[in-house]
């Protein structure tokens, strides 16, 4: 928790050495903190993987759900909290991320990850939010192996907000149930500016429902260019 609250101030008030420091100070403690880290990374076979299709041509994925290793991964994120998971996570969002053309063609464009948030009664339950998770170590991957790219990255943590509790989407298999649960679940909370990509950041994408309301809300509030990248389709 001492990471994310700092990564919260960080993403906005940090100077690059500031973040280049962070992020070095991150891999030594995490490595302190989880002496099984190597181990487990070396188990999870989750590296140099296809990346799979997506529901959307605007919606990009690192690593296919279908893959063992992927689905342990992700559910050590999502329900056992693991750092060493989130760690991970970020690092194979910042390789997917930096193989975007269109990023390294407009560098005078602003970028913001935007987590997607949980319900509140679903955050007060596990006590944290997998995509601010993955958030942050997607940009402390990137000071490390792109430094150029990362100062033009901020974390919009409280851009987004959802406004009433919904089912999870896993418990529903159709994708008009899926729609309809999210349909008005979620607003702006701060500024959008139009010339800033804005980047949707979850865990799974599946039907991308929870992404197309996410991207809906953020457009009709002025954005012009919603992207969204998900660790695993």
């Amino acid at each position: 928790m001492i990471f994310f609250s700092v990564a919260r101030t960080a993403s906005r008030f940090a100077s690059p050495e500031q973040w280049i420091a962070l992020a070095r100070l991150a891999d030594v403690a995490l490595e302190s903190v989880f002496p099984w880290r190597k181990p487990l990374t070396s188990r999870l076979q989750v590296r140099n993987l296809p990346c799979p299709e997506t529901p959307t041509r605007w919606v990009a994925a690192s690593v296919p759900f279908s893959n063992p290793s992927v689905r342990h991964m992700v559910h050590a994120l999502k329900f056992g909290g693991s750092w060493e998971a989130a760690a991970l996570g970020g690092h194979l969002l910042a390789a997917r991320l930096r193989s975007w053309e269109y990023l390294w063609r407009a560098p005078q464009k602003t970028i913001c990850l935007v987590p997607i948030p949980l319900s509140p009664a679903r955050q007060e339950e596990r006590g944290f939010n997998q995509a601010e998770r993955l958030s942050f170590w997607l940009l402390v991957s990137l000071w490390k192996e792109a430094p150029f790219l990362a100062r033009r990255v901020v974390c919009g943590y409280r851009l987004l907000a959802r406004t009433r509790n919904t089912l999870q989407q896993s418990l529903l298999r159709d994708a008009t149930l899926r729609k309809a649960n999210v349909q008005g679940a979620f607003a702006v909370r701060e500024k959008v500016y139009p010339n800033t990509v804005y980047i949707l950041i979850d865990d799974v994408a599946t039907t991308g429902a929870t992404l197309r309301e996410c991207r809906r809300v953020l457009r009709a509030s002025g954005a012009r260019c919603v992207k969204a990248l998900v660790l695993a389709a």
